[in-house]
């Protein structure tokens, strides 16, 4: 049997898969703290060795200044997205220390001149 079709022993009846690359694009944004937790946890266990994860997400600017300016952009979009389908996203905190701590290096980050939006590879 080969590597991709072994059943997994922690989910009897699932297929395991390794992945080189996974790649999300303003999911952590849309995930209550835990469930980031828990996403990246299943992402490095999901990669390859020497794979990657690539996120790219809006984060809580780092300087008072800069997230008074996000919230000035951000709030009139956000109620907007709220009235029309009533679901909201909030900044993500802290996610390269999310990152590091489901065992990730960050090897690149990248973001707006706000630092509000990042892409962050690990």
């Amino acid at each position: 049997m080969n590597e991709s079709n072994q059943k997994t022993a922690s989910s009897p009846g699932l297929i395991s898969v390794a992945a080189f690359f996974i790649i999300s694009v303003l999911l952590f944004s849309e995930l209550a703290e835990a469930e980031q937790t828990e996403t990246l946890r299943q992402c490095h266990d999901l990669l390859r060795p020497g794979g990657r994860l690539i996120v790219a997400d809006e984060v809580r600017a780092a300087t008072f200044r800069r997230r008074m300016i996000q919230n000035v952009v951000r709030i009139p979009l956000a109620a907007l997205t709220y009235a029309l389908t009533q679901a909201s996203t909030g900044a993500v905190r802290g996610l390269e220390e999310q990152m590091e701590a489901a065992h990730f290096t960050v090897v690149r980050r990248e973001s707006n001149h706000l630092g509000s939006f990042v892409i962050i590879e690990g």
